[in-house]
């Protein structure tokens, strides 16, 4: 039986949301480095008050969310749609959820894949062949991602190479055999020659990108491992990866990822003195080259001076705003130096966007907006009349949204059901699942005609969320009547 102001995740609506939804898997290139704004001045959030009519863009996301509930790709896609329409922290609530919905595997094809969706290769034939060669491999690429997500990593490999036998150029198809080999099958000296390859054949290009992360991650660990004398000794793949990261930065000075990568392979190095006179030289000849501003935030944090620090990294955000490293060390800077979580967290939740996994000093980003969302809502709640809760849960901020219907039901409020049961069909998880619980408690208290009314209302809803929500509360509410009856 379910108990008044309790419920847990496991509750029975789920299988209520599985009738009515849809799984569409999509295709796209993979990588972790596209960004389409700009992470030190993210979109700006919609003022209280204010409420502009949704994009297009945000309006079908949410459509496809609803009706394709079980595909990770619609949970995505809209955080992404949020995100770029400034409602950042439901973009992240519904990213992070997804996360905890789908499980590591599934979330992190789609999450790439989304990351990367519209990107001109996408559609552009391959450079060595012609077009129906590219949507061959898009039919294998689909079906290696099938397998991939049903953890037969061996198969997925298999449909790759078999794809690549027709495409043998085809940057998706390579770059999904490089990541089954580095991530799924822990074979990274395989994946390395194809990451080489992605990353000489096009720095810039997202499968590029990805491959210049990777070479980076090897060289460092080479590094970290060569002997005193500074031998190239070791895994021969690490050295080849420091070979190919220098040759890259012969051909690419100006690529700020590649210029910052190599720099931070020269301070692990111990050659920091070489790294300080790289960057003066490059600045003086490019002061905006983000690279090199963000590699002199890194030194100015060495030397301890924060403000310098926040400075220079400030200046390569404004340049290069898929600069993971800034946006991870501003954030930062502006939480634990100058004591500013509020302004840290559009930073947290811009890195988080990119890489859910990343870690800050041994915390998760994503442990550190949650801790800060559930700061932030507490006190936007903290004292509210009835009147103000309903103002709140109609708040553009998902955290809020979800604290609100929590006290609401706290306090028994029979007056905002009504925008409880909008809640019902939320965007956030978190949200939903909030005022499901309100309702439940404020219905246990006060079990009138109205309110059952209400209910049966939401059960009849077209509304697919909200009709599955309001199943599952009447039967909660209404279990012990029908046995009695």
């Amino acid at each position: 039986m379910r108990k008044a102001k309790v419920r847990t995740r496991s509750d029975s609506w789920h299988p209520i949301i599985l009738l009515v939804s849809f799984s569409v898997i999509g295709l796209s290139i993979w990588g972790y480095w596209r960004l389409a704004q700009d992470v030190l001045h993210p979109p700006p959030a919609v003022m209280p008050g204010a409420k502009p009519e949704p994009t297009a863009q945000l309006k079908a996301a949410r459509v496809d969310f609803r009706r394709a509930y079980l595909d990770p790709l619609a949970h995505i896609r809209l955080a992404e749609a949020l995100y770029k329409e400034g409602r950042l922290v439901d973009s992240f609530l519904v990213l992070d959820g997804a996360r905890g919905f789908f499980g590591e595997g599934r979330f992190a094809f789609a999450h790439d894949e989304v990351i990367l969706e519209g990107d001109p290769q996408l559609s552009a034939p391959t450079p060595t062949g012609p077009a129906w060669a590219t949507q061959q491999a898009i039919d294998f690429e689909r079906q290696a991602r099938a397998l991939a997500e049903r953890a037969d990593f061996r198969e997925a490999l298999k449909t790759v190479d078999e794809g690549l036998a027709v495409s043998p150029q085809e940057p998706s198809l390579t770059a999904l055999k490089a990541l089954l080999l580095s991530r799924f099958l822990e074979r990274p000296a395989e994946a390395l020659p194809l990451y080489r390859g992605l990353a000489l054949f096009d720095p810039a290009a997202p499968a590029g990108r990805l491959g210049v992360d990777f070479l980076g991650k090897r060289a460092h660990f080479a590094a970290i491992q060569r002997g005193p004398d500074g031998a190239r000794s070791g895994d021969p793949s690490g050295t080849q990866a420091i070979e190919t990261l220098e040759e890259l930065a012969r051909n690419h000075p100006d690529d700020p990822r590649i210029f910052q990568t190599l720099g931070m392979l020269r301070w692990t190095e111990g050659k920091l003195d070489a790294v300080r006179e790289l960057v003066k030289t490059t600045l003086a000849r490019n002061p905006k080259h983000a690279g090199a501003l963000s590699l002199a935030g890194a030194l100015a944090l060495n030397d301890k001076d924060a403000d310098g620090a926040i400075r220079q990294l400030e200046a390569a955000l404004k340049v290069e705003p898929a600069d993971m490293y800034s946006a991870l060390k501003l954030a930062e800077l502006r939480q634990r130096y100058r004591a500013d979580r509020r302004a840290a967290l559009p930073l947290w939740i811009a890195v988080h966007r990119l890489d859910p996994w990343r870690e800050s000093q041994g915390r998760g980003v994503a442990e550190i907006v949650r801790e800060s969302l559930a700061e932030f809502s507490s006190d936007a709640v903290k004292d509210a009349g009835p009147g103000s809760l309903a103002e709140l849960l109609d708040s553009d901020d998902g955290a809020i949204r979800a604290e609100a219907a929590a006290a609401a039901g706290r306090a028994l409020e029979a007056r905002l059901v009504e925008p409880l049961g909008v809640l019902l069909d939320d965007d956030v998880e978190l949200a939903r699942k909030s005022a499901d619980e309100a309702l439940f408690s404020i219905g246990k208290s006060s079990p009138t005609p109205a309110f059952h009314d209400a209910v049966f209302g939401w059960v009849e809803s077209d509304k697919a969320l909200t009709r599955s929500r309001a199943l599952n509360l009447a039967s909660d509410l209404y279990r012990d009547e029908a046995k009695a009856s």
